[in-house]
């Protein structure tokens, strides 16, 4: 202890829970956090009230036991080919309701059409749905497919697209989108120079920020319940530091350039901070038979939304206001990166303006838009990782 404990001398290990109970994660689960991880419990005070002689306090209790991590890594991709690689994001975003999908690549010699985004695409046997808008200069095609079989021959899409493929679909990424039904948790331990904290049943609330030009990252706060081993609570006990040697990703993060954001079919100047935001409603279920007073936390609702500013357009680009007053529901999408593994896609097919704010940049007339997620049975939020 002469030396002091250090500050920047953090793990964060996480794993997806296959039931409701500390799944204890290994060096293969770390994330990569940036500076100003914190580990931070906050028991329940049980305040006691008892009349005496004097005004001298009684001693409290403590009651329910639980905690958060709150945290920040950068956005980054891996090698999907294998058709089981995920992203390191993958726990976090299936606490958050958000479920994968498989995501093939289908090679193609020429797009005679563009395919949109969303249009089921069809060989002689294959079927599947466009995830990713192509351009007249790609060499596949992104797709969710339903009917594998696709090969070399000619595909057409339901809506505008149309192609030559030259082979077979192959694995290239995944897709994820809301599924209201699942109730996926996590268990986490935090590591501070050799001391270890523990929780379970977790649920996380996040975003994904990216200043223009900028490095995305994921800004999230882990909300559970501390594990107790049947000895005592697992938080700031003495212990080892994982060893993460040869299992700390080393992928350089993408940037928010060329991100081919639109509004509608309008590409606006964004200069400024891109926020998307699940805005995750989560409560803590108490139980009277846990020995730290609380079952976990539990997802309980969701209300997504979207911001970013750009250059004030002209109505015939894009009537702004017009769409604000008239709840308009419009289309919107953007991108991290351009690299095969590195590449991240977020489509809102519903957005709904929900302020509109003027703002200034030396002399620039700006607009801060502010979009609330939409739409019927989870189809609200889409984003692929390929």
């Amino acid at each position: 202890m002469s030396c002091g404990k250090k500050t920047n001398l953090k793990n964060l290990l996480v794993k997806l829970q296959s039931a409701d109970a500390w799944d204890a994660p290994t060096g293969a689960d770390n994330w990569r956090v940036n500076q100003g991880l914190v580990a931070q419990t906050a028991p329940e005070v049980i305040a006691r009230q008892i009349l005496k002689s004097s005004y001298t306090p009684e001693a409290d209790l403590v009651g329910i036991k639980v905690a958060t991590v709150t945290g920040s890594s950068e956005l980054y991709g891996a090698d999907y080919t294998d058709g089981v690689t995920k992203p390191w994001i993958d726990p976090l975003f299936q606490a958050g309701q958000l479920i994968p999908t498989i995501v093939e690549a289908i090679p193609v010699s020429a797009i005679a059409s563009n395919f949109v985004y969303g249009e089921t695409v069809s060989g002689a046997t294959g079927v599947g749905r466009v995830v990713i808008p192509t351009k007249s200069t790609d060499t596949v095609i992104y797709v969710a497919v339903s009917v594998a079989g696709f090969t070399a021959e000619s595909l057409t899409g339901s809506i505008a697209g149309s192609a030559t493929a030259t082979g077979a679909e192959t694995d290239a990424g995944w897709s994820y989108k809301f599924d209201s039904t699942s109730c996926k948790r996590l268990s986490v331990q935090a590591e501070e120079d050799d001391l270890i904290s523990k929780m379970y049943n977790t649920v996380p609330t996040f975003s994904i920020v990216s200043d223009a030009g900028g490095i995305p990252r994921v800004e999230y706060e882990l909300s559970g319940v501390i594990y107790n081993d049947g000895v005592e609570d697992q938080w700031m006990r003495d212990g080892s530091m994982t060893d993460l040697t040869g299992l700390r990703s080393e992928v350089i993060p993408p940037r928010f350039v060329d991100g081919r954001l639109k509004y509608g079919t309008y590409e606006p100047i964004v200069d400024s901070t891109l926020t998307l935001d699940p805005a995750i409603v989560k409560g803590l279920r108490t139980d009277a038979n846990n020995v730290n007073g609380a079952e976990g936390y539990i997802l309980t609702g969701r209300a997504p939304t979207n911001t970013y500013r750009i250059n004030t357009p002209t109505n015939v680009e894009a009537d702004i206001i017009k769409d604000w007053f008239d709840a308009t529901q419009v289309s919107t999408e953007f991108r991290f990166g351009q690299e095969v593994g590195n590449t991240f896609w977020f489509f809102t097919p519903t957005a709904q303006l929900e302020n509109v704010t003027p703002a200034d940049q030396e002399g620039e007339m700006k607009l801060e838009l502010q979009f609330k997620l939409t739409g019927q049975d989870d189809q609200e939020l889409e984003i692929v990782c390929i």
